[in-house]
């Protein structure tokens, strides 16, 4: 019998490309989803808080930047959360739910 036969004699294309991944591939998915939007939401409350520490800020401009920044912040941990949950429902790791 064959090694490399594991009871299946077809399976997704993308399974055994998945088996030898390339660490550089691996690399840039952790890139990707993850330290990219925490940077972005790391860069983006530093220049918030900084906006909010003016003596004199024009309130309107301030409120609308505020706004777009909630937004973001919810926007990214929804990324965040629904790629863990995409991973924990991936049924070809035999933990789908």
């Amino acid at each position: 019998m064959d090694k490399d036969y594991k009871g299946k004699v077809f399976t997704r294309e993308g399974k055994s490309y998945l088996e030898k991944y390339p660490i550089f591939s691996d690399w840039l998915h952790i890139l990707y989803r993850v330290i990219s939007p925490l940077s972005l939401l790391a860069a983006t409350t530093v220049m918030i808080a900084s906006e909010w520490k003016l003596k004199d800020p024009a309130l309107l401009p301030q409120l609308l930047n505020t706004s777009i920044y909630l937004m973001l912040g919810v926007s990214t941990v929804l990324y965040i959360y629904s790629l863990a949950k995409m991973k924990d429902n991936d049924p070809e790791k035999g933990n789908a739910k």
